[in-house]
């Protein structure tokens, strides 16, 4: 007899799970988004503008090569060579 309570006691407490998520004022459900005032777009709008503007003032990052100095840009005439040799 217990058992069965148990049981359906846990078969209850699953259930409420999904029946919770489609309930209107559910704690699991997203806020639906509402429609933004002019007001909102205009400021919206003007971040927008300034954060171009401020990235627009960074430089271009230069590309590092550590290795520039010590590598040699020219091909070498021993390098055809060595693939032969093999």
């Amino acid at each position: 007899m217990l058992q069965k309570v148990i049981q359906a006691s846990v078969v209850i407490a699953l259930l409420t799970g999904p029946a919770a998520a489609q309930m209107a004022f559910s704690p699991f459900k997203a806020p639906e988004k509402r429609a933004m005032t002019q007001d909102e777009i205009d400021k919206e709008a003007a971040k927008d503008r300034e954060y171009r503007a401020a990235m627009q003032k960074i430089p271009e990052k230069k590309v590092a090569d550590p290795w520039g100095n010590i590598r040699n840009t020219s091909p070498t005439a021993s390098a055809p060579n060595s693939k032969n040799k093999q």
